[in-house]
């Protein structure tokens, strides 16, 4: 007979890991503007913290919260009980009584005393890979298959295509996203604050780095992407290194991606006051402030300059378009290499009667 079983089980949870590659130099001349191109690869990581293991399973994982109701961790736990205890009574009578013997195994001899030391020669062997075969793990990798993705209510289920064995207490690491030739750009970010003097900002200070893409199919993507930590490379001429980190959140179709890769060291910004007076919050006069962008480059890079929350602060900037992005008032300029880029605007309290 052939049974089948079904039941709830506990201990499982899983993360969702991103490893991004670009491209060599020599296949990025096909780009267009500042885009470049990069290959991405999701790994998932499952933790099966159970005693059962499961063979030839087939994977299915849900990104989202789930709502539960039921205390699944306390059905899953054993009993609690005393443990039964037998004891007999020696041989003999209760009148006369009799001698308990010893029914306590024998102690196992001791173990023999350890060899001499004597050294020993340790040979370590290495083989570098070949071309060819580096390019036949390049097609490996190439070949995962990617996980067909599913509504679930408001979440989203991912059905990995191949079954797979979770052993217990164990961890199982999957491909379930490969996406190649993924269009992406790097995005520079300055910060203004109306109530610095640009005297007093003779330092430049460090812009941050963004890598900013959309998750539509047209960038190489179009596919709802679970929160997970990412592994940004590049190729170098000794293969590929590891250049920087990025949280994901959540990104579902059609959103804008802008992941936070650190401060750069070639763009830098300087912003404030053109005259050393106070700003008052109180008050609808129009305050007159002043960017400076350097690029230290050699080719232009596109730097966002944020100017403020619109709940906060009226912004106009002459020749420049302002919108909103983040939850505030932003401008995109493009700075040259190895130049520098300045521009003038004004603004003025909006909470002022």
């Amino acid at each position: 007979y052939e049974v089948t079983l079904t039941y709830l089980s506990w201990g499982f949870d899983w993360q969702a890991n991103y490893v991004a590659t670009l491209l060599p130099e020599q296949e990025q001349r096909k780009r267009r503007g500042d885009e470049f191109e990069m290959n991405w690869l999701s790994w998932l990581t499952l933790v099966n913290d159970n005693g059962q293991s499961f063979d030839n399973a087939q994977l299915q994982i849900i990104a989202g919260r789930l709502n539960i109701q039921s205390d699944f961790q306390g059905l899953s736990d054993p009993p609690v009980a005393s443990p039964l205890r037998l004891t007999c009574y020696p041989i003999g009578s209760t009148k006369t009584g009799s001698p308990v013997p010893r029914y306590d195994p024998v102690p196992p001899p001791p173990p023999p005393p350890p060899p001499a030391y004597s050294p020993q020669a340790i040979t370590v062997t290495g083989s570098r890979l070949k071309r060819s075969e580096m390019a036949d793990l390049a097609v490996a990798v190439s070949a995962v298959e990617t996980a067909s993705e599913e509504n679930l209510g408001d979440l989203k289920l991912y059905r990995v295509p191949r079954r797979v064995d979770v052993s217990a207490q164990a961890m199982k690491q999957v491909a379930f996203l490969n996406k190649d030739e993924v269009k992406v750009r790097y995005l520079y970010l300055a910060y203004c604050d109306a109530y610095d003097w640009i005297g007093d900002t003779q330092t430049p200070l460090n812009t941050e780095v963004l890598l900013v893409t959309k998750n539509e199919d047209k960038k190489g993507l179009g596919i709802a992407l679970p929160q997970g930590a990412m592994k940004l490379f590049e190729p170098t001429s000794r293969g590929s290194r590891l250049a920087a980190t990025a949280d994901l959140r959540d990104y579902g179709r059609g959103q804008d991606i802008e992941l936070n890769l650190g401060e750069s060291a070639q763009v830098f910004s300087q912003c404030g006051r053109t005259v050393d007076e106070d700003f008052d919050d109180e008050s609808r006069k129009w305050v007159k402030m002043i960017t400076r962008l350097t690029n230290a480059n050699p080719d232009p890079v596109k730097v966002r300059v944020d100017l403020g929350w619109p709940s906060e602060y009226d912004v106009r900037v002459r020749g420049r378009k302002v919108r909103v992005k983040n939850g505030s008032q932003v401008v995109e300029v493009s700075v040259p290499g190895n130049d520098t880029l300045e521009f003038r605007w004004k603004l003025r309290s909006a909470i002022a009667d």
